[in-house]
């Protein structure tokens, strides 16, 4: 072979292995991104896995059964997906919501393409949909616990980039507690959603039918929750009062963790900080290998259920209801502060749990206050210099706790620390690097100054709030950010009617 053509064949092949070099490790980082997002990616309703969606629960081991009683709600349920209509699915704990989106999706008449987030945080610059080759079929996005999303970071982001692509929404939410909060966090969001459909409770006469079809004993004191025929919480309740002190405390230390939102994802906790709750509030100190087998014994009994990692998963109804003890939230949001003083991971979520808290607590002062201290302590470790993303987000989250504080308490003061904080956001939060979040502050600060005019300056302070909504503005489009930029609209709105009585006033 010609010595030319030769030196021509491996210049083509060096440049295709070059290509291969930057392509592969680039695809291979944009797959890996995408699997952190998401459980499932554009699946065929009708090949949905139970796992899939139910994750553990799914597990026959873990109180599920293969037999599904239908109710009148399901064929709503189908209707409203099949009319293209967004769908919240509210009910008690055991209720059989979860299920009942899953038994409406896989016996769709035509099958729709589904995706399931994690329940996880939202990185922006990371976001993406992922694209489906199947453009011409119908999209359904499914957020099971809704409530628990609504407190993940960006998430409204999220779920507004799905609605510009017409995918239909499915969510279900705990009624009461979980609710009342999930309304005042989503109160615009919530707007997208064409029916609420409340699972209902079943007759016990129901109750005896369905236990005798599947084979299983009647609970003595049933609740009327389809899933207690399948989860016993009486049984559940008695083998917990039948542990030993130690296993009681592991239990504790768990909960103690589940009330200051201390866990991954599905209320997957971390075995570390689990033993240094015990030894902290228990004076429970083992050895690893007494560990082992103490961890053994209540997945035995069917508490939880040990990872290989170093966490394990307990069943949410198992931290409600069956381990009875009452714990103080206030104290105990207080003494996990103390007790991770050197975690600012611990710490943020602390802080933004207890915000969640405030907002439907009669003691909301009391858990903002947490709330900021919480964020104040986790900024001696993400310093500017350091972790200025970090840092700045920690302000974003400070700003906010400022301004709610400021409603109840000393308004003035706390409107000027909520200015304060928002303004240090921005030094990172530029326009051109971070637009999102670069606007979502500019709306935060346009709030904190227009609070501010209440008490202060009310005609500078009500310029300077119109001057942050309209930058705002530039970002929250109505194409592309349409909730947000109604939000701004109307904020700017109001601010601007207040400016125009001031000048009236002066003129007069």
């Amino acid at each position: 072979m010609n010595m030319a053509i030769i030196g021509i064949l491996i210049g083509i092949i060096g440049i295709i292995v070059t290509i291969l070099i930057v392509v592969i490790p680039s695809i291979y980082k944009k797959i890996r991104k995408k699997n952190a997002l998401y459980e499932i990616i554009w699946r065929k309703s009708s090949k949905l896995k139970l796992n899939e969606l139910l994750g553990i629960r799914g597990d026959p081991k873990h109180g599920f059964h293969k037999y599904y009683f239908q109710r009148k709600e399901d064929k709503l349920i189908q209707k409203e997906i099949e009319d293209n209509k967004n769908i919240l699915i509210i009910g008690n704990p055991l209720a059989g919501k979860s299920r009942a989106m899953y038994h409406s999706l896989i016996t769709l008449k035509k099958p729709y393409y589904v995706i399931v987030p994690k329940l996880v945080d939202i990185n922006l610059e990371d976001f993406r949909i992922p694209f489906r080759f199947t453009f011409w079929r119908k999209r359904v996005i499914v957020f099971d616990d809704l409530n628990k999303f609504a407190d993940k970071q960006n998430f409204l982001h999220l779920l507004q980039e799905f609605i510009k692509i017409n995918t239909i929404i499915i969510a279900s939410c705990r009624s009461g507690p979980e609710y009342e909060k999930l309304c005042v966090k989503m109160e615009k969001e919530l707007l997208v959603f064409d029916n609420t459909i409340k699972i209902p409770k079943v007759s016990g006469d129901q109750g005896i039918e369905i236990a005798q079809q599947v084979g299983i004993n009647m609970p003595e004191r049933f609740d009327g929750n389809i899933g207690s025929l399948f989860i016993n919480l009486d049984a559940m309740k008695d083998r917990y009062k039948k542990c030993g002190h130690i296993e009681k405390g592991i239990m504790r230390s768990i909960k103690r963790l589940y009330y200051g939102g201390i866990y991954k994802e599905r209320e997957i906790f971390s075995i570390t900080k689990i033993k240094i709750l015990c030894k902290t509030k228990e004076e429970i100190d083992k050895q690893n290998y007494e560990w082992i087998e103490l961890l053994k014994g209540l997945q035995t009994k069917g508490f939880i259920i040990k990872n290989q990692k170093d966490d394990i998963w307990i069943e949410e109804v198992y931290i409600d209801f069956v381990v009875e003890e009452e714990i103080s939230r206030l104290d105990n949001f207080n003494d996990l502060m103390d007790i991770f003083i050197k975690d600012p991971e611990v710490l943020i979520k602390l802080g933004i749990k207890a915000c969640g808290t405030a907002k439907i607590s009669v003691q909301m002062k009391e858990y903002i206050l947490i709330a900021i201290k919480s964020f104040k302590k986790v900024l001696k470790f993400r310093t500017p210099d350091r972790f200025p993303m970090d840092y700045a987000r920690t302000q974003y989250n400070l700003g906010n706790a400022y301004w709610t504080l400021a409603a109840v308490k000393d308004k003035e003061q706390n409107s000027q620390l909520a200015i304060n904080a928002c303004q240090e956001t921005l030094r990172f939060y530029t326009p051109d690097g971070f637009p999102l979040q670069y606007a979502r502050t500019q709306h935060n600060l346009g709030i904190a100054y227009r609070t501010l005019a209440e008490v202060k300056d009310k005609a500078q302070n009500c310029e300077l709030a119109v001057k942050a909504c309209q930058d705002a503005l530039k970002v929250f489009t109505p194409d592309r950010f349409p909730m947000q930029h109604a939000e701004t609209q109307n904020n700017l709105k109001v601010v601007q009617r207040t400016f125009a009585e001031v000048e009236d006033n002066s003129e007069t």
